[in-house]
């Protein structure tokens, strides 16, 4: 899934290109969708610490990916670990991509975050 990730990418900077559109104005989302989670009670596996987190979406960034949406947690004991995702985790991401920036890219903008539990979703805005 990665490579052919890192592949659309690569095609759809080349089209943007071609058509005179800074590859970088295009917003590349990924939805980390359990589907499994209903079977194991709500428990998300994204949320199970701060690190899994960041070895989870590290490689779908380093894809091109510039915004990731995360369901909220349906687990109370996974909301602390949901709440340092959104304020260190993040951040640090952010800033880590921000030095390897690529064409003004930035990878995470999280000055910003909404989520809602009626409709149990996250979204982290990208550029």
């Amino acid at each position: 899934m990665l490579e052919e990730m890192r592949h659309r990418n690569k095609l759809a900077d080349m089209y943007c290109i071609e058509l005179g559109r800074g590859p970088e104005s295009l917003r590349r989302s990924y939805w980390i969708y359990e589907y499994n989670a209903l079977a194991v009670d709500g428990l998300l596996e994204c949320y199970e610490s701060e690190d899994s987190f960041k070895a989870l979406v590290t490689p779908f960034i380093d894809t091109g990916i510039n915004e990731v949406l995360v369901s909220y947690p349906c687990r109370e004991e996974q909301i602390q670990v949901f709440e340092g995702i959104a304020q260190d985790v993040i951040p640090e991401l952010k800033e880590e991509y921000n030095r390897c920036v690529r064409a003004g890219l930035l990878f995470f903008e999280v000055g910003k975050y909404f989520f809602s539990k009626q409709v149990n979703s996250v979204l982290f805005i990208g550029t």
